[in-house]
Formats: C-alpha cells, structure tokens, sequence
C-alpha cells in the first residue's frame, strides 16, 4: 500500500481509532475514537460529548492518531485546522451524509478537522515507526 488513496481507504475501512496525548501532570491519556475519516489531506474526527470534554485537554493543536484493522496499521500526524474551514466544507459535509446514511445521528456528534503532515507505519516488521513517503 503505497498511494494516498490506498492508504485513506484502507484507514477509512479500519475498526479501531485511537488518540493520544498527554493529559494533567504529563500523564499519557488514551481514548478510542469511534467517528472518523481520511480525505485527501484532511483527517475529520468526530467526537460525543464525554469523549469531547475529555480531548478538549489537549494541551497543543497537534494530534497523532493511531488506525488499525487486525495487525497492520498506521498513525497519521496532524495540526488542527483553525483558518476558515470553506474549503473543507465539502469533504465534511460527503463525511456527514455517509453517517446519516448507516444511521448515525451526526447532530450528536462535534467534528474537527486536522491536516495531515506525516503518516507512519505502525504495523509489527521492518518498516514499523518509518514514514511514509507521499505527499499528503
């Protein structure tokens, strides 16, 4: 899996999403994120209000998520979006109806969107830790 589109597929198609960051006292913190979606160079993560109150102590605009399905797996490095957010519009709004259309109430739900800098190999083997290199 070397192309960007094979790769955002792949994420998009994963069952666990998890996010981690350092909370109170420098202690890591580590929760799973059950909404989310890789497009182009945007990563749209939705959250509900317990897991929202939690993220919001994030002490940076910095985030590393972790995806993975089975074994392989990848974790995508980003900076939160904080300019006017016209241009990704579209790409959340396609995300939103995609929910609406498995049944998700997505007016339940706070999305924020990150873009992405650096994807990297997590899955166990010799390329494990080592980024990727497209452009994202």
């Amino acid at each position: 899996m070397g192309s960007k589109i094979e790769i955002a597929n792949y994420i998009n198609s994963c069952n666990k999403c998890f996010v981690a960051f350092l909370g109170d006292e420098n202690s890591p913190q580590v929760f799973s994120i059950q909404f989310f979606n890789v497009e182009k160079d945007t990563l749209i993560i939705g959250l509900k209000d317990k897991d929202l109150k939690e993220f919001r102590r994030l002490l940076n605009q910095k985030i590393a998520i972790t995806m993975w399905d089975k074994i392989k797996g990848y974790q995508i490095k980003g900076v939160k979006i904080t300019e006017q957010l016209n241009d990704y519009k579209d790409i959340l709004n396609r995300y939103k109806n995609y929910l609406e259309n498995k049944g998700v109430n997505h007016k339940e739900i706070t999305f924020i969107n990150y873009h992405i800098k650096e994807i990297y190999h997590v899955t166990p083997g010799k390329y494990a830790g080592q980024k990727i290199e497209v452009e994202v």
